[in-house]
């Protein structure tokens, strides 16, 4: 850490971060001892949804949060049941899911794997309508866990 404060301060680097694969006990843990960190890159989506607390615990101190996995590592891609369970009429499982993410909040940033233009036009969309998510949905998304 000391280095990369030194690091930091020379120029060479200019935020610290942590990749995260952990508890939320743990995910605390790092944020309530500082560390220096600026942002955390952690799994968050529909089906993982286990470090949503700390997710805003982590936004509320001021931290960045970069969600990967927002589409569950493509679990999420394929056409599910779950649009309609949750009320989503005409969107698609994909597009529910990063919806999902990028409507919460204390998220900053989510990174989904793109193989093509048209998948980067496609997120791009979704991230442009998906400016929040009603309080109605994200009451429905709970209700699924």
């Amino acid at each position: 850490m000391d280095k990369a404060l030194e690091l930091k301060k020379q120029g060479k680097i200019r935020h610290i971060s942590f990749s995260f694969h952990d508890t939320p006990e743990a995910l605390k843990h790092i944020i309530d001892n500082g560390y220096a960190m600026e942002s955390v890159l952690l799994q968050y989506n529909l089906l993982d949804r286990a470090n949503e607390e700390m997710i805003q615990y982590a936004a509320s101190k001021g931290l960045g949060v970069v969600v990967m996995g927002p589409v569950g590592g493509g679990r999420l891609a394929a056409p599910t049941e779950l649009v309609q369970k949750l009320g989503g009429g005409s969107q698609n499982t994909y597009e529910l899911a990063l919806r999902f993410v990028l409507g919460y909040d204390a998220v900053s940033l989510a990174l989904s794997g793109m193989q093509s233009i048209e998948m980067v036009e496609k997120n791009v969309a979704i991230a442009e309508a998906a400016a929040s998510v009603t309080a109605e949905e994200r009451q429905a998304y709970k209700a699924t866990n």
